[in-house]
C-alpha cells in the first residue's frame, strides 16, 4: 500500500469544505457520515478503516492513553437517554 502525504495547505481543504460548504448543509443527508476525500467528493474509506478488529484495538489504545494521561476516572461510560 502506498503512503500518501499532502501538504498541510492541501490537507485542510477537505475538512474546511465539509464544515463550511452550503451544498453540505443543503444536502446533509447525502454528506452525513461521509468520508470526504476531496472537496465535493464523497470517497470511500480504505479496507483498513473498515477493519472492526483494528477499530476495537484503536479504541482500547485510545482509552488507555486517556487514562494514563488524565487518570483512571477520566472516562465515564456514556449512557443514552440520561
Amino acid at each position: 500500500m502506498a503512503h500518501v502525504e499532502r501538504a498541510p495547505e492541501d490537507a485542510c481543504l477537505c475538512p474546511l469544505w465539509a464544515a463550511t460548504a452550503p451544498e453540505v448543509e443543503d444536502n446533509w443527508e447525502m454528506w452525513q457520515g461521509a468520508y470526504v476525500s476531496a472537496p465535493e467528493v464523497s470517497g470511500h474509506e480504505s479496507s483498513i478503516a473498515r477493519d472492526e478488529e483494528r477499530g476495537a484495538r484503536l479504541w482500547a489504545m485510545s482509552e488507555d492513553l486517556v487514562r494514563k494521561s488524565l487518570g483512571n476516572d477520566a472516562l465515564h461510560p456514556w449512557i443514552a437517554n440520561e
